[in-house]
């Protein structure tokens, strides 16, 4: 099990940062050497990679800088390696777990290479690590069609420890990939529906909002595949049952919670139309409108949540939609933006976002059952706090900042700024300055004219109490 710690979203030559002290290595060994410079040096670490970054130069520098690895390579990359051709060693008569291994002493390192037969050949490179010792591992043959034991080197052990995890995540994804070769929006939910439970299985309901949903769709999921399904649906595409339902501003003209139903006994569908602040038609082929239970809405004329009448459908697509929904609203609300013209960077920052903003749920549970409160627990603070964790924490006041305090005071601000826990307790760059006196942060009794150049707060510092000291010490 492991944590992404430090990472970079590679795709070619936009990162060329290089130290004067780090060789050029090419485009996929300097991103090594760049996500390595925080790793100590000469304490026995060991780093695995795969062929796609691996080089003879890459594993010699990290070598001497004290840092070991182990790594599949592609033969081209190792020069004058003198090992068997793939055609010969492919051959029947080579048995599966033959190896063979070569030993040398580039540039002061030494060096392991070894070639490993199993379904393919597998060849690795390492700076600690042999083929010996050697153990047996089981492995399926297809033509006894069962588990035979075959040879297996200790530099593959080694490889396959610490990164199984990532070539079979690879295996699965390439197994279970889904293709799809039209452009029609049914066939992704029918692609799904064929991986799911099987029409002899316990029955299953599949959820989804109006990109998805059409009548045949939802039909042919009960009919064909046994599966139960509820969704929004666009007007547009409810054909004869639209008129059939009351419009919008009818609805509107009844109320606040009206709702309208209709019900296909042939094709065992209803479809129901309700309105809240805006008209929401859903259709499902297990569910309908009734029994309606009554709801907590918020009320602009009242100023008051009021009771709103709901249909049972509108409530089990919350239930199991709700947090969707909940989730393409936040990150509308606050959308990370990236002026990249790659595509995948899209996609990086809407993961960002949704992590943001699930981590903001989860706190607001825990304060919860916690009984904590605080002052300001938006959303956008949240995030606030983040950003300056990021670019305070663990890091050094510039000289500029310390230089820009005015001596003269500053205009008092209704509430004065704190810094978030991830600033106030990473105990890394907090010095005192003498300022004017203001009211101390923490005891809320002296006045104090020691204030934290990294947090900004005055804090007394005297004989009888260090409030300096407190104030960053977590409790």
């Amino acid at each position: 099990m492991g944590y992404a710690h430090k990472f970079e979203v590679y795709s070619g030559q936009e990162n060329t940062e290089k130290l004067t002290d780090e060789p050029d290595l090419g485009s996929t060994g300097n991103i090594v050497v760049r996500l390595l410079r925080g790793v100590p040096r000469k304490q026995n670490h060991i780093i695995y990679f795969d062929n796609f970054y691996t080089s003879l130069p890459l594993v010699v520098f990290l070598a001497k800088s004290g840092i070991h690895t182990v790594e599949t390579v592609q033969q081209n990359r190792i020069p004058n390696n003198k090992l068997p051709e793939k055609k010969n060693f492919m051959k029947k008569s080579v048995p599966r777990g033959s190896f063979e291994e070569r030993v040398s002493v580039h540039d002061g390192i030494d060096l392991s290479c070894v070639a490993w037969k199993d379904n393919k050949i597998v060849t690795l490179l390492s700076s600690y690590a042999g083929a010996l010792p050697v153990t047996k591992v089981n492995r399926y043959d297809r033509t006894i069609k069962g588990k035979i034991d075959i040879t297996c080197p200790f530099i593959v052990q080694e490889y396959n420890k610490h990164m199984g995890g990532v070539d079979l995540m690879d295996s699965f994804l390439g197994r279970n990939h889904i293709t799809i070769r039209s452009k029609k929006r049914n066939e992704l939910a029918f692609v799904l529906c064929n991986r799911g439970p099987t029409k002899d299985a316990k029955a299953s309901v599949v959820y989804f909002d109006n990109y998805f949903t059409s009548l045949e769709l939802v039909h042919l999921l009960r009919e064909n595949y046994g599966i139960y399904s509820l969704g929004t649906i666009r007007q547009n595409r409810l054909k004869d049952a639209a008129t059939k339902l009351l419009t919008e501003k009818a609805l509107k003209k009844k109320g606040r919670g009206t709702f309208c139903q209709v019900v296909c006994n042939k094709n065992k569908l209803s479809v129901v139309k309700w309105f809240d602040n805006k008209q929401v038609t859903l259709v499902s082929s297990y569910d309908d409108a009734y029994p309606v239970e009554n709801i907590k809405r918020f009320s602009k004329e009242a100023k008051s949540r009021v009771d709103v009448k709901c249909p049972k459908i509108v409530k089990d697509y919350n239930r199991h939609m709700g947090g969707v929904d909940l989730a393409d609203m936040l990150i509308a609300l606050y959308r990370t933006g990236i002026r990249s013209h790659r595509w995948y960077m899209n996609i990086f920052s809407q993961l960002l976002d949704i992590c943001i903003n699930n981590a903001w749920l989860l706190r607001r549970r825990h304060d919860i059952m916690t009984n904590t409160t605080r002052k300001q627990d938006r959303l956008k603070d949240f995030r606030y706090e983040i950003y300056s964790g990021l670019l305070k924490r663990g890091r050094n006041v510039s000289v500029k900042i310390l230089d820009a305090i005015p001596d003269k005071a500053k205009i008092k601000k209704p509430v004065s700024e704190r810094p978030c826990d991830d600033v106030r307790y990473d105990k890394y760059d907090h010095w005192p300055q003498i300022t004017r006196y203001q009211r101390c942060k923490y005891c809320k009794a002296g006045q104090a004219s020691t204030m934290c150049t990294k947090c900004k707060a005055h804090l007394c510092y005297v004989k009888n109490r260090n409030c300096f000291l407190e104030y960053h010490r977590k409790q």
